[in-house]
């Protein structure tokens, strides 16, 4: 029993130690509004003054895998496989501020988490197993695109909505509050959306969109085992 005692807070002691050695590396990129995410990596944004991109990892091997980039005004946040024999599966996360963010693109397992994003005109495209949540949304125009086993969330408001769900993905939007909204899930897509004006909704092949909010125009088109509920 003593021996059990003394151990206990030594291997505490031995974790933290562990967790205080996360490898760090910045990257000197500015003027882009709009970001791409692959390679499994972990982002967080948020909307301040200024640019910064830090990526955090227990490997460092993995921050050299990393590929950023610049593509115009498009932030571009890969691992470059080739970059060693055997390359780093480690974690990594990286924290992004911009003064204003347009939208993003998420695939490969990657997973995009937005807070604060106020802007004219947002955009979000998820396939391939990512995952994505933007919290505090405040945009005019919203499109969001989900696919191939995407998993997304979205509150806030906007002005128009379209939005789309299909081969297996799920777009949850029922609280994101929007004047109009056009939206489509098919091949098993699920799609929940808050409308407050009007709503087109279609849903096919298997395809779900539940409907909530209280809008005074309402068309639906439903076939081939789709649902639209309300």
């Amino acid at each position: 029993m003593k021996t059990s005692s003394i151990l206990k807070p030594a291997l505490m002691a031995m974790l933290l130690a562990q967790a205080a050695q996360a490898e760090e590396r910045a990257f000197d990129l500015e003027g882009f509004r709009f970001i791409t995410l692959t390679g499994g990596l972990l982002a967080q944004v948020q909307t301040g003054p200024t640019f910064s991109v830090v990526a955090e990892s227990d490997s460092a091997d993995a921050l050299e895998e990393l590929d950023f980039r610049l593509d115009g005004t498009t932030l571009v946040l890969d691992r470059d496989q080739g970059f060693h024999l055997f390359s780093s599966d480690e974690p990594v996360t990286v924290l992004i501020t911009l003064p204003d963010l347009a939208g993003f693109e998420a695939s490969a397992g990657a997973n995009m988490q937005v807070s604060g994003a106020e802007t004219d005109s947002f955009d979000a495209t998820l396939s391939s197993g990512a995952n994505g949540t933007v919290n505090g949304l405040v945009a005019r125009v919203v499109t969001a695109q989900v696919s191939s086993g995407a998993v997304a969330s979205l509150n806030g408001q906007c002005g128009q909505l379209t939005a789309s769900a299909s081969s297996g993905a799920v777009l949850s939007a029922d609280d994101l509050i929007c004047d109009s909204i056009t939206a489509s899930a098919s091949s098993g897509g699920n799609l929940t959306i808050n409308a407050s004006k009007s709503v087109e909704a279609t849903a096919s092949s298997g395809g779900i969109v539940s409907l909530s909010g209280m809008p005074s125009s309402v068309q639906i088109n439903a076939s081939s085992g789709g649902l639209v509920s309300q």
